[in-house]
């Protein structure tokens, strides 16, 4: 090529210029987005400390060293249990039982077992009301010299239940009245009637449930003893049958505690005003 086309060449190519490629911006990666939380449905619970297993106690007889029965009445043999008949109340035999009946308001009649004289003993009679209302009650007298003289363990026909000193007729409370969950209000209705006596301790207990205790020791012996008092204007029948009395074993000791509720404090008696029954000789 000669030196003119050579030169010419430069001209033109200088005229055209060079086409620049474009630059593109390489974009800059943005940061990763965070997952989506995921959602526990059932989160899993914090396991508790294990308490270790209680042993259930023993529940506390209340009638410990039962022994051997003492002796039995059915109430078949008439001539064990006093009687009575006169107006206004009568005690008599009759179907193997043996028969309370007042007619006499505010009249109290109490027979005695002439067979045995106890100290400490269990003893149990099942009571039976065909008539019965309001303040009427019945029950058992324990280490009893008479109706008169003794310890009272009254049911009433609103269910209630009390503990009574008698001295010479007066009545004193012990355990003053509160409700059994053992007697229903009204007649006719049965139970079994149990009183445990160990020195100064007396416990009571109805169908073999127990009630109260109380301690006291004016009477360190004595008979056995059913009673019925009419309160009301209507008459109160009740029938006793199954004697039972069970010797407490030798050798038992008393303890300290005694089941609540406990009543007063020997010596510390509340007289009742209760009207003393005059005294046939």
């Amino acid at each position: 090529m000669s030196l003119l086309a050579l030169s010419l060449f430069l001209v033109i190519t200088g005229c055209r210029g060079v086409l620049e490629q474009p630059a593109y911006e390489t974009p800059t990666p943005s940061s990763t987005p965070s997952p989506s939380e995921t959602i526990i449905w059932f989160p899993a619970t914090s396991t508790g400390t294990l308490v270790p297993t209680r042993e259930p106690e023993p529940t506390e007889d209340l009638h410990p060293a039962v022994g051997d029965l003492i002796f039995r009445d059915d109430f078949s043999s008439e001539g064990l249990w006093s009687t009575q008949t006169e107006e206004g109340g009568n005690i008599t035999y009759g179907n193997r039982e043996l028969t309370l009946a007042v007619q006499e308001p505010k009249k109290y009649i109490a027979s005695l077992f002439s067979n045995r004289v106890i100290d400490n003993a269990s003893v149990e009679i099942t009571s039976n009301v065909t008539l019965c209302k309001a303040e009427d009650s019945y029950g058992i007298l324990v280490r009893a010299s008479n109706g008169l003289n003794g310890y009272r363990f009254q049911v009433n026909c609103q269910g209630q239940v009390r503990l009574e000193l008698l001295k010479s007729g007066r009545a004193y409370s012990l355990v003053d009245w509160s409700q059994s969950g053992q007697v229903l209000p009204g007649s006719p209705f049965q139970l079994r009637l149990r009183v445990w006596i160990v020195e100064d301790e007396i416990r009571f207990f109805l169908n073999d449930n127990f009630q109260f205790s109380a301690r006291d020791a004016t009477y360190k012996n004595g008979s056995i003893g059913v009673f019925a008092r009419q309160a009301a204007d209507t008459p109160l029948t009740v029938n006793f049958t199954n004697l039972t009395v069970h010797e407490i074993e030798s050798g038992f000791i008393l303890p300290k505690a005694t089941p609540k509720p406990t009543a007063t404090r020997p010596g510390s008696y509340k007289l009742v005003n209760t009207p003393v029954p005059s005294v046939k000789p």
